[in-house]
C-alpha cells in the first residue's frame, strides 16, 4: 500500500483510547482498503506533579511526527493526517515546517477533530493547577505558539 492515513491523540489520550474503534470501523469499510492505517503516539496526562515526567512541546511533538513518518512510512504516496485537539496542532506545526523546509510531502490531506486553534480557556485554568505542564501551558488560550501557528497558517 502506498497509502497511509494517520492519526494522532490529543492531551492525556492514548493510540487505541482515542482511535481504536474508529480504525476498527475504517478497517470493515472497503472505501479504505487502498489505506494502511496506524497511529503516532506520545506521552501526555492531564496533570503534572512537581518532580513529574516531563513531557514535549508541540515543536517536539510535531518533530517526532515528523522522524515517525520518515521512519514508517517513507514510501508512501499519500499520508492523511487525522489528529484530535493537541494531535491536531501537533499536525499544523508539522505540516507548516515541511511546506517552511519547500518539503516535497506526500501529505494530501489533514482533518482536525475538536482542535483548540485559538487556545482553550480551561487548559489555561488547568495549567494553574499543574506543574510545569507544557502541553496545558502551550494550550491555553492567548499563547505566543498558537498565535505563531495561526499566523504562518494564513
Amino acid at each position: 500500500m502506498d497509502k497511509v492515513i494517520l492519526f494522532v491523540h490529543g492531551l492525556s489520550g492514548s493510540s487505541e483510547g482515542t482511535w481504536g474503534a474508529m480504525i476498527e470501523l475504517f478497517r470493515r469499510d472497503r472505501c479504505f482498503s487502498d489505506f494502511a492505517l496506524d497511529t503516532y503516539e506520545y506521552p501526555t496526562s492531564k496533570i503534572r506533579f512537581a518532580f513529574g515526567r516531563k513531557m514535549p512541546g508541540i515543536q517536539d511533538l510535531a518533530l517526532g511526527l515528523a522522524s515517525y513518518i520518515h521512519a514508517y512510512h517513507p514510501d508512501k504516496k499519500e499520508i492523511v493526517l487525522v489528529g484530535h485537539s493537541l494531535g491536531g496542532l501537533v499536525l499544523r506545526y508539522y505540516i507548516l515546517n515541511e511546506f517552511k523546509k519547500n518539503s516535497n510531502t506526500p501529505i494530501v490531506a489533514a482533518a482536525m477533530i475538536a482542535t483548540p486553534h485559538t487556545g482553550s480557556a480551561l487548559a489555561k485554568l488547568g495549567n494553574s493547577f499543574s506543574w510545569g505542564h507544557a502541553h496545558l501551558k502551550q494550550l491555553a488560550k492567548g499563547g505566543d505558539l498558537l498565535r505563531s501557528i495561526l499566523d504562518d497558517w494564513g
